[in-house]
């Protein structure tokens, strides 16, 4: 079974980027059935930016009461792409509630849509009742700067099964209650129906659970001992579906034990195995922590390959089954490698990995100043209005310098150039922190392993920006190394790009920054939602865009 993972340029480029509550259909997920459902109708509607909001009844803000942040979440999650909904089976989600008195608040309800709100319930007895419509989220017409609120509403299947609707009774009564039973430490959806995102008027936008179950996770992460010395390795490994890559983990050896650490980026979770000799053995099952990255309780889990039979497809396809324990080999030089496999999975019984690890390898390494190679497949389209956020660049990176050695990706970025058109007058282009979300301060070098899900986006070794400013004259793109302070530069490739314009100098400095409203009120900081950024350049150019702040 193929990882459930699209990384989606051609998507990004072609429609408009959200800003927030991002859905999280990208999440590289082993699914135990790799399609639940699928609905192809008029019925699943675009969802443009998205803004949290307190207004309107939306609860945006953690609700009094207490936290219970360690559950974990399985269901059914349905997902919008290209006009049509997706159904897919989803385990060991992130699920966060909190409970003051009889009142029980459920966050991000949507397995599939990140809206950072909460729905309420009310506790009698051991049932818990949403009653709905509950308003969830609020979106923003990009052109027009109108907010919509959408709603979380109990919908069930239509007649014929091709769309959700609500649930009328046969006294002509709707049933808009979504229903939990309290069952020990678990919450039990009973109802039958979907949460499902609408809007008022019932439009199903493509986003809604099913079948949800709430579980208490008791599981404690491993900690290291004080003092003890991890040293930096490279990780090899592949893949099932034939791709491989190396990584850099941490790795402490003692007499009896082996501890891993830094196995996946965004992964910083601890892995002990007991050793014997030159015979290390890592338990399966070993708890990783309730990953925000990942949005899934993780564990470390053996696994064995092997062969299943898909009934919905009529194929059988290459799988693992989990397995109780992961051996490695400690050879000359403290190299570990092995002819096992293991997965970052999400629960550790049921099969829903991150990342599958076969016949891995660590090897100490250093870290030494090197040029990196050029990025490369480059791809571009700047020839939208710059405040679209469809103009996008896109290229590949690999982790070796031009020796063919391999380079730490902690230590490895890339700059974006801009030049005249004959390439003379190279500048980088500078990222701003106020448009692309998750930076610090604002930045001419952006880290390889940086994406924050929206305008900068990165899988395996490619890359996508999304551009909201006239580039003029001719636009590159290199990669940068620093070791110990010592920054090397590989060659700037160009990109082959449509729309540019040589009307400015690309050496224009920035004169002043100011905001508007989209009334043409100066803010004198900007806030969320909409507004104008108005850039004036040292050689009198000025430039407008349109700014979307969560």
């Amino acid at each position: 079974m193929k990882k459930l993972f699209t990384f989606g340029f051609m998507m990004l480029a072609s429609v408009a980027v959200l800003a927030a509550g991002q859905p999280q259909r990208n999440r590289p997920f082993e699914s135990k059935v790799r399609t639940a459902r699928s609905i192809k109708a008029n019925s699943v509607r675009p969802l443009g930016s998205v803004l949290r909001s307190e207004g309107d009844g939306i609860i945006s803000s953690q609700p009094s009461g207490t936290l219970y942040a360690n559950y974990a979440r399985d269901g059914i999650g349905w997902y919008a792409y290209m006009g049509s909904g997706y159904a897919t089976p989803y385990y060991a989600y992130l699920g966060r509630v909190v409970v003051d008195g009889n009142d029980y608040y459920f966050l991000n309800p949507f397995n599939t849509l990140s809206t950072d709100t909460w729905v309420k319930g009310t506790r009698k007895g051991d049932v818990i009742t949403v009653k709905t419509p509950q308003p969830i989220l609020e979106y923003t017409d990009s052109e027009t700067g109108q907010p919509t609120v959408l709603y979380a509403k109990r919908l069930v299947w239509n007649s014929d099964s091709t769309s959700f609707q609500p649930d009328t009774l046969a006294d002509g009564s709707v049933d808009y209650d979504i229903t939990f039973r309290v069952s020990g430490d678990s919450i039990i959806q009973t109802d039958g129906g979907q949460l499902a995102l609408c809007s008022e008027g019932n439009d199903w936008y493509g986003y809604g659970d099913e079948q949800v179950v709430y579980s208490l996770v008791t599981d404690k992460e491993n900690v290291a001992p004080d003092g003890l010395n991890f040293s930096t390795y490279t990780l090899a490994y592949k893949a099932q579906d034939g791709t491989a890559d190396t990584l850099v983990a941490k790795v402490a050896l003692t007499d009896d034990r082996v501890y891993l650490t830094d196995l996946y980026p965004n992964l910083h979770s601890c892995v002990v195995g007991t050793r014997q000799g030159n015979t290390v053995t890592f338990p399966s099952g070993q708890y990783l922590g309730a990953n925000s990255y990942y949005k899934s309780h993780l564990y470390f889990v053996g696994a064995t390959a092997c062969k299943v039979y898909d009934p919905v497809y009529e194929e059988t396809y290459d799988s693992y089954s989990i397995n109780d324990k992961v051996t490695f080999t400690i050879g000359e030089g403290n190299v570990l490698s092995s002819d096992s496999t293991y997965l970052l999975n999400a629960g550790k019984s049921l099969l829903y990995y991150v990342q599958d690890f076969a016949t891995p390898k660590l090897v100490p390494f250093v870290a030494k100043a090197a040029t990196p190679l050029a990025p490369y497949s480059l791809d571009a389209d700047l020839s939208n209005e710059p405040t679209s956020g469809l103009n996008y660049v896109s290229f590949y990176m690999d982790k070796v310098d031009t020796q063919g050695n391999f380079i730490d990706p902690a230590l490895l970025s890339y700059q974006l150039i801009m030049a005249d058109a004959d390439g003379s007058n190279q500048q980088p282009y500078t990222f701003y922190a106020d448009t692309y979300s998750g930076l610090g301060d604002d930045t001419e070098s952006m880290a390889y392993n940086f994406t924050n899900g929206y305008n900068i986006q990165g899988s395996w070794n490619q890359r996508m920006v999304i551009l909201y400013d006239e580039i003029y004259g001719r636009l590159g793109v290199r990669s940068v190394y620093t070791v110990a302070d010592e920054a090397r530069y590989s060659d700037v490739a160009w990109f082959v790009t449509q729309g540019i314009s040589n009307v400015t100098s690309p050496d224009a400095g920035v004169g002043r920054v100011e905001y508007y409203d989209l009334a043409g009120r100066r803010l004198a900081v900007p806030g969320r939602g909409l507004c104008i950024r108005s850039v004036t350049y040292s050689d009198g150019t000025v430039k407008n865009m349109k700014l979307l702040r969560p």
